[in-house]
């Protein structure tokens, strides 16, 4: 396999965003007459509606019109999803809302503000109905029922069993059993959601503008939704997003609900949500309820797992979910030599936010219950943390390592990558002086906590249909696979353009295109251009194209490199002609086509591209179109789920290793990461510093995730943390005061680049480890981590009981 060379050259992206040349969708006023928009949102968790009297907003100056739920009825179906017994879920509330911050109604006006005045005008009579909001409370018989038609808030319900797991539980010396819960939290990009709708009433067709980033397959949602053909609905996002982190792929009902009040009131209309909006109703990442019992030999050997695992979807089993359960699949053992494993899997719908993809998706909820539970055997047995995982981790030797879940490990070094991690951190030294062994006079507990993870990156669609029993999919008709497109022009003059088929929001992907295609060229990054952004009517697109599941390194980058290769090979063939020779005797180096065998024979990539430009007739048709090339890569070993729900749920895997040392504050509980080192295998590094970046970013969302960020509904279904005064985001004195970074690369044959995916594995280990940190600060005290957020007045409740716990059994 060839690999491209590590590249480290400026963020190209960044000029235009610190010169404050950057467009992003606030921005944007692509067609004249643009209206704007705004959204009456229900304030019940959980209510019939009984009648909405529109008339005083629509007699509002400058209204255009007022879009209800009899509207969409009208003209819009329920949205699809993979789920046994979804509710019907429409862009609006119809007759019933069932979360705080349901659109209600729309209002297009001339302007922001007149929208915003007549939304106050609009009268609406409720029916208010009892709520549920807790996971296991939504699951009793005599639970309020949010969809009626279903007559239970389970949308999912599936039992996979992968190997002979009643067997592996009965040779075990040790079983060990936990319950534990995950919070639910969102990763608060700095642009909030964002559509222009633009509706053709004489096709009919609509534009839409929005920073939806992708996968496309939302698209087919999107139009059956619309009851239109995809053909006739163009979506377009502009080149500058900022940011998401997963949350704006289910932003496609806004794309919907925009698009049909821009039918309705007859011109192009404008949304830009507010930060209040976000909060409460546009997506975060999904709580869960785990169960997990885990059998091993006395020496630490795993055996087997069971787990039951249980989702808050929310309102809405909402498309891509349920992906928060099955994403990680193939990935379900971690990086363990687990062999025998059921899960049991539930979806359950409660009066809250639908849920949706959030970095790391699905992955830091299933590892959560594991890599603590692999602290408490280490405890039960005796044994390090350390060396109870080094003993499991699946070796180099056993590579490509083949998953009972289906899952295609084909590269890496778990021990070492480990070993590193241990080595960096001091791990040995540190671990004497922490929980009891820490000195009485002391301020502060210390603790230190290790977790490792396998981070799946460019999903493969088809792990969505393991939400479906093999006897009720249908064969050949299944999602599966991953592949990704570019497009790629030389102009007459020897310069480069490159059409991505993606919509950047901060990881650099326009800075390495730039670089892959100068490198394999030999030419100067500046005659290379990128065209970022994405349009279904213009750009090379698959069902699986987009930003999302750390799927550039991997699959964006192979397509570039497949591409540009392309684009050398037809330079060599053109050469080739031009001089009369074979072309296994011309090679393309340093900018310009060479006879190896005759090395006097010489062309620049400036003259081959002007004779290719205006000698095109004079060629033969196989060097006619060479200067327009299209590169496909994809992905193998992508297959959709088989019958005993096995399935490779991802193209490549990568793995970290973290160490977090942390000091609480014995009188606030004020919990401070003292170091944070991770090591990772994330295949060949294609720029340095934009994979730094990635991972200390996707780290302190992992840290925010477990210290600090919750959405907390009270028990009508009320956002109690709706603000940035109640949803508490770290700041730069929550950063970890030392932090580390290494890498143990080992290049997947997977990809062209080698790279595996980057972007969201700290977001995963850096809870689980920093929850096992604190777990070893305070285990002295009788206390264990079982919940997410761990917060200081939880912590408090903790050492509260555990010492109520202690006097009761000493009297």
């Amino acid at each position: 396999m060839d690999t491209v060379a590590p590249l480290a050259t400026v963020y190209s992206e960044g000029k235009r965003i610190f010169d404050l040349q950057a467009q992003y969708m606030a921005d944007l006023q692509p067609v004249p007459n643009l209206h704007h928009a705004a959204i009456l949102r229900s304030p019940y968790a959980h209510a019939w509606i009984r009648h909405i009297d529109v008339s005083a907003a629509i007699a509002l100056p400058g209204v255009v019109s007022v879009l209800t739920g009899r509207d969409v009825a009208a003209w819009c179906r329920p949205f699809a999803v993979a789920a046994e017994r979804p509710g019907r879920y429409y862009p609006c509330g119809i007759d019933k809302v069932r979360y705080v911050g349901e659109p209600v109604a729309v209002i297009v006006a001339t302007d922001r503000y007149t929208a915003e005045d007549a939304r106050e005008l609009i009268e609406v009579a409720y029916e208010p109905l009892p709520a549920v909001v807790d996971i296991e409370a939504a699951m009793e018989a005599d639970a309020p029922v949010l969809h009626d038609e279903q007559q239970t808030n389970v949308a999912i319900d599936r039992m996979l069993t992968y190997g002979d797991v009643d067997s592996a539980f009965a040779a075990a010396d040790v079983v060990l059993r936990g319950r534990y819960t995950f919070g639910r939290y969102t990763s608060f990009p700095l642009e909030t959601y964002g559509v222009i709708a633009a509706w053709n009433p004489s096709e009919p067709q609509v534009t839409i503008w929005s920073n939806f980033h992708g996968p496309y397959s939302m698209l087919f949602v999107l139009a059956g939704a619309l009851q239109m053909p995809m053909s006739k609905i163009r979506v377009i996002t502009p080149s500058d997003v900022g940011g998401s982190f997963g949350n704006k792929i289910t932003i496609y009902p806004y794309m919907a609900l925009l698009a049909l009040a821009s039918r309705k009131a007859g011109v192009p209309v404008k949304w830009i949500e507010d930060r209040m909006e976000a909060l409460s109703a546009s997506s975060c990442g999904a709580d869960r309820v785990s169960e997990i019992e885990m059998a091993a030999t006395q020496d630490g050997e795993l055996l087997g797992m069971k787990m039951r695992i249980i989702d808050n979807v929310g309102a809405y089993i909402r498309a891509p979910e349920p992906g928060c359960l099955f994403r990680p699949i193939g990935n379900y053992v971690n990086a363990y030599r687990i062999k025998h494993l059921s899960v049991h899997a539930l979806a359950i719908m409660t009066n809250t936010c639908p849920t949706g993809p959030n970095r790391g998706y699905g992955c830091q909820q299933h590892y959560f219950p594991i890599e603590r539970l692999m602290d408490d055997l280490a405890l039960k047995l005796g044994k390090d943390p350390a060396e109870v995982r080094l003993l499991n981790l699946i070796q180099p030797d056993e590579l490509p390592y083949h998953t009972p879940t289906g899952g295609v490990y084909d590269s890496g070094d778990y021990p070492t990558t480990l070993h590193q991690a241990l080595a960096l951190s001091r791990y040995a030294e540190t671990r004497r002086t922490t929980g009891a062994a820490a000195a009485s006079g002391s301020p502060v507990w210390t603790g230190i906590g290790l977790a490792v993870a396998i981070d799946p990156s460019a999903s493969n669609m088809g792990y969505m249909d393991v939400s479906k029993k093999a006897a009720e999919r249908r064969p050949g008709l299944g999602r599966a696979g991953s592949s990704q497109m570019t497009r790629m022009y030389l102009d007459a003059t020897g310069g480069v353009t490159v059409e991505l088929e993606t919509a950047a929001h901060g990881q650099g992907q326009e800075t390495a295109a730039v670089e892959i295609v100068a490198a394999e060229l030999g030419v100067a990054p500046s005659t290379v251009s990128v065209m970022g952004g994405m349009d279904t009517s213009t750009r090379p697109w698959t069902v699986s194209s987009g930003s999302y599941a750390s799927r550039f390194g991997s699959m964006g980058a192979s397509s570039i490199v497949a591409a540009v290769r392309q684009l050398k090979q037809n330079l060599i063939q053109a050469a080739a002609y031009f001089w009369g020779v074979p072309s296994d005797t011309v090679d393309f180096q340093n900018g310009r086509a060479v006879g190896t065998k005759y090395p006097e024979l010489a062309l620049s990539l400036r003259d081959l591209a002007r004779r290719l430009h205006w000698s095109a007739g004079d060629l033969p048709s196989e060097l006619q179109s060479a200067c327009h090339i299209e590169g496909n890569f994809i992905a193998g070993d992508m297959d959709y789920p088989n019958e005993q729900d096995q399935v490779n749920s991802s193209a490549v895997y990568s793995f970290a290793a973290d160490v977090v040392k942390v000091e609480i504050d014995k009188e606030t509980l004020d919990i401070r990461i003292v170091q944070y080192v991770t090591v990772h295998d994330s295949g060949n590094i294609l720029h340095p510093k934009l994979v730094r970046g990635q991972l200390a970013g996707a780290a302190l969302h992992g840290l925010a995730g477990a210290l600090y960020e919750e959405l907390v509904y009270d028990e009508h279904g009320a956002l109690l943390t709706g603000t940035l005064m109640d949803y508490l985001c770290p700041t730069v004195y929550e950063i970890p005061q030392e932090v580390v970074m290494d890498h143990v690369i080992i290049p997947t044959p997977k990809t062209l680049t080698g790279a595996k995916g980057v972007g969201e594995s700290t977001a995963q280990t850096m809870p689980l480890a920093l929850a096992n940190a604190i777990a070893d600060a305070v285990g002295h005290l009788g206390v264990t981590i079982t919940d997410l957020p761990i917060t200081p007045s939880r912590l408090w409740e903790k050492i509260t009981a555990a010492q109520a716990q202690s006097e009761s059994y000493v009297s």
